[in-house]
């Protein structure tokens, strides 16, 4: 077992900054922060690490490969089976996930709308209820509704947005393996070693930390970066 050190960075607190190295773990296969030292307190890194090889670059560049993979697949799953209100725009295929009860936009009447139905989307989500300007309670896929146009009947309704789901089924590994591999043979690997700090190697590890909380796509089909 050993440790490499791919970068290093500073964590500006209120009063003091606190002092992180990147460590990658070639057993483990992992990529973790540590602190070393910090302003607030005397200390400073202990022992010292393995010198870097062309081997323990490609590693580490696969362990990227998989977190891209599994961020893609997680957030392009998320997005496929729960979509959030701002990616049921107008023209947009969706499916229903339930038998619902929708309100037909001519009539006014309820209309019951099989599950499985496939629909499209005809204006933007509206929300219903009462909301403040700051704070919680935004508008969201379980407090909104949108028009859509069920495409076997042609009828318009307006409907739940939580009973929607995209058209299209979500990725697998094997298909969107090849763009997270374009992706991390142009990351700019040099960029994560000692010699430059800051916003690269905190940006890393905000990645790894949150890629199950953001909601945005970090690779796109071409396998670039959005």
């Amino acid at each position: 077992m050993a440790f490499y050190l791919l970068a290093e960075y500073t964590h500006h607190g209120y009063h003091d900054s606190y002092f992180y190295d990147i460590i990658f773990d070639d057993e483990a296969v992992t990529i973790t922060d540590k602190m070393i030292g910090a302003t607030a307190f005397a200390g400073g890194r202990i022992g010292s690490y393995e010198p870097l090889s062309d081997v323990i670059v490609k590693q580490v560049r696969e362990y990227f490969t998989g977190l891209l993979c599994d961020h893609y697949m997680e957030v392009e799953t998320r997005i496929c089976l729960t979509p959030p209100i701002d990616a049921l725009a107008p023209g947009v295929a969706v499916r229903t996930t339930r038998v619902i009860r929708g309100t037909d936009r001519a009539t006014r009447g309820k209309i019951q709308i099989p599950a499985d139905s496939v629909a499209h989307i005809v204006s933007h989500p509206r929300a219903f209820g009462t909301f403040y300007r700051n704070g919680a309670n935004r508008p969201n896929r379980d407090n909104a509704r949108v028009l859509i146009e069920v495409q076997a009947t042609g009828q318009r309704a307006y409907v739940a947005c939580n009973a929607l789901r995209m058209d299209y089924e979500a990725p697998t590994p094997s298909g969107i393996r090849p763009a997270a591999v374009e992706v991390a043979k142009r990351w700019p690997l040099d960029l994560l070693f000692p010699k430059v700090r800051g916003l690269t190697a905190n940006h890393i590890l905000t990645f790894v930390r949150n890629r199950s909380e953001t909601g945005h796509t970090l690779i796109s089909s071409s396998g670039s970066f959005t």
